[in-house]
């Protein structure tokens, strides 16, 4: 197997292997990335390719737009670098920006650094979802106007 074929550990090596799956050069990606608004020097994405830097959110969805590739794969929530077809549900859920920002960072973080960061995370988001659930227990004891 070679390996572009593997699939690397780091966003920055999706980002690599997108780039050359398309046959994009550094210097294309960034003239792209310049088309849609986004401006980048080739020598930063050099830098992201190699985990020296990481993609600021709006950099970041350039790179997915201009590499027709997902968030998910470059994020490695997914092992497949295709957009889903149009007209089909998701597989995953949307993301929102600040959702990507986390784990742009969270990313990054060495693997003890990670789960220090998902020790924090995991009671906040058991405690957000048992006040969804209260509200909606709640939102079916109230009497609705069309009852």
């Amino acid at each position: 197997m070679s390996n572009d074929t593997v699939l690397d550990d780091s966003t920055g090596a999706r980002i690599r292997l997108a780039r050359k799956k398309k046959g994009y050069s550094q210097v294309k990606v960034a003239a792209l990335l310049q088309e849609i608004g986004v401006s980048i020097v080739p020598s930063y994405l050099s830098q992201m390719e190699s985990g020296d830097k990481l993609p600021g959110l709006e950099v970041f969805i350039g790179l997915v737009r201009v590499l027709d590739t997902s968030a998910d794969y470059l994020l490695m929530l997914s092992d497949s670098p295709c957009l889903q077809a149009a007209g089909t549900k998701p597989t995953t859920p949307q993301f929102s920006d600040e959702a990507l920002e986390v784990a742009l960072v969270v990313n990054d973080l060495s693997p003890d650094a990670r789960e220090l960061c998902l020790s924090m995370f995991r009671p906040v988001a058991e405690y957000d979802q048992r006040q969804k659930q209260v509200i909606k227990s709640l939102a079916r004891m109230i009497p609705q106007e069309n009852e």
